[in-house]
This record gives C-alpha cells, structure tokens and sequence, in this order.
C-alpha cells in the first residue's frame, strides 16, 4: 500500500471488507487521556477474498490489537498501532506457528 493520511485508512479498511466481508471489531477497552485515544480491540471475520496479494483461504481468523490516536484541532494527527499479524497469518495457513521449527 503506497497511501498516506486518510486515504491510507480507507485503503485499509477496504483491503478488510474485501478480504474477509464478515470482519467484525469488537472494541474491549477505550479510554482518553489527554490529546490521546487507546482501543483495545477484537478483531474476527472469514478469509473469503483475496487480502493484498494473498490468495483467500475460507480460514477464520481471531486477533487483538491496539491503536493509539493523537488528536491536535480536532483532526487524528498521529497513530501508532498493532495487531496480531503473525498470529492471523498462522490462523490463514499462510505461515507455520512460531514453534513450528523447534517442534521438528
């Protein structure tokens, strides 16, 4: 993805509902503190599109994440985030579990 901004998000969002139509987030905890907002997410759906490159798989996947937002006049000026990719990508079947090496 080469967007920046708004445009960026959009991307993103539109790169979910594509690829897993049935996403749902589920927010556990939010709070403000300050110029500063923290979600603390759920993150569900079914891998039915394609997800960038990647093909679909029919997986399910169940991850957490975090965003940070700061906002300065009213407007997010700045986001730091993450979520559980390696553990989605496990979920999709298009990576091994992070012990699958030391299992061998």
């Amino acid at each position: 993805m080469t967007s920046t901004g708004i445009q960026a998000l959009r991307d993103i969002l539109a790169m979910y509902r594509t690829s897993m139509p049935d996403v749902h987030q589920e927010w556990l905890h939010a709070s403000t503190h300050g110029d500063r907002t923290y979600i603390h997410y759920r993150m569900t759906g079914t891998n039915t599109g394609a997800y960038g490159d990647m093909p679909p798989t029919g997986m399910a996947v169940d991850v957490m994440g975090v965003d940070i937002l700061r906002f300065q006049d009213g407007k997010a000026a700045e986001h730091w985030g993450y979520m559980e990719d390696m553990k989605m990508m496990t979920q999709l079947g298009l990576m091994p579990p992070p012990d699958a090496e030391a299992k061998k």
